[in-house]
């Protein structure tokens, strides 16, 4: 096996933040599922082309918490349902700055990214920080 793919896919630029430091122009543009699974058949193929065997795909935005809780399971199934047909392996990463966190969020952490988020600090230029 090679070594494995990492993807970095962003599919919302809209955010619920005003970071300074951003540079992303916000919109509120998302990545459909036809998509994503039109772009998992594309990456699988580059992954069956190179033996790659597994991959992680690193969810990153915008900010991912705009986009619905059940946007997230179809694409846990659209991803793992085309991966296992394949023979290959997908591993799921979040970043988030969690402003849009709530418990219908629980499942699809645990289900599709084993509990695991990873975040910041970001302070909206609105909220004045302390020194």
């Amino acid at each position: 096996m090679r070594n494995p793919l990492s993807l970095i896919l962003l599919p919302t630029l809209k955010c619920n933040a005003d970071c300074e430091y951003c540079f992303e122009q916000k919109t509120n543009d998302y990545l459909t599922l036809d998509q994503l699974s039109s772009l998992m058949c594309k990456v699988l193929d580059y992954m069956e082309e190179k033996d790659i065997s597994a991959s992680t795909i690193y969810w990153q935005g915008g900010e991912i918490m705009t986009l619905p809780p059940q946007w997230f399971e179809s694409a846990f199934s659209i991803i793992r349902d085309a991966a296992k047909s394949r023979g290959r392996w997908v591993q799921h990463s979040l970043q988030s700055n969690m402003i849009g966190y709530s418990d219908k969020w629980n499942p699809i952490i645990s289900k599709m990214f084993g509990n695991s988020v990873g975040t910041s600090m970001d302070f909206p230029q609105s909220v004045q920080k302390n020194s």
